[in-house]
């Protein structure tokens, strides 16, 4: 598929909360400054038969960590009890984890993503209690070499040739509330 004309800032309307938060254009040759940021990982989330239990919201702990050294961008962690194998132990559960989108950018727990924001998943989390996961499924997650994405020629059947994002399946916890 051919490229749209430029578009330029003017044509382009105000972010949502600019005002209060002004934001940064980026383009050109900047754009390679971007290459460290978005970068996908997995840490402290749910494992097929793991048991987390939130207390109250007003008791929550939570943590937040930039994804990368200098980052802007967070990862938040909530403290918790997690038994596995019988086992109980304090941990931290990965709350932007229930957020994850597969390859085609679409919510893998979209109850969860549909709450909007991290206050409201605290919350969803403190109301129900506990959550587990007893089994796991498949998404096609995005493939990357180092930090950036990996794409693949793909010919059509009028012989031109397109870029395809790359994706591979990968297991994930499905997460349920726990009896």
């Amino acid at each position: 598929m051919k490229n749209i004309e430029k578009i330029t800032e003017e044509f382009c309307a105000p972010l949502f909360g600019e005002k209060d938060r002004p934001a940064t254009i980026i383009k050109g040759e900047e754009l390679k400054t971007l290459k460290d940021e978005g970068i996908n990982f997995e840490t402290y989330t749910i494992k097929v038969g793991d048991v987390l239990k939130f207390p109250a919201h007003k008791d929550m702990i939570v943590k937040k960590q930039p994804v990368t050294v200098g980052s802007k961008s967070m990862v938040y962690y909530v403290a918790c009890k997690r038994v596995r194998n019988g086992k109980e132990t304090n941990y931290w559960f990965n709350v932007n984890s229930l957020t994850r989108r597969d390859a085609d950018n679409n919510p893998v727990f979209p109850e969860w993503y549909e709450l909007g924001n991290l206050d409201a998943r605290l919350e969803k989390l403190a109301e129900i209690g506990a959550i587990t996961a007893k089994e796991e499924a498949k998404i096609m997650s995005p493939v990357f070499e180092g930090n950036k994405r990996v794409y693949n020629d793909v010919v059509q059947e009028d012989g031109t040739v397109i870029k395809v994002a790359a994706a591979t399946p990968k297991p994930v916890a499905m997460i349920i509330p726990a009896e």
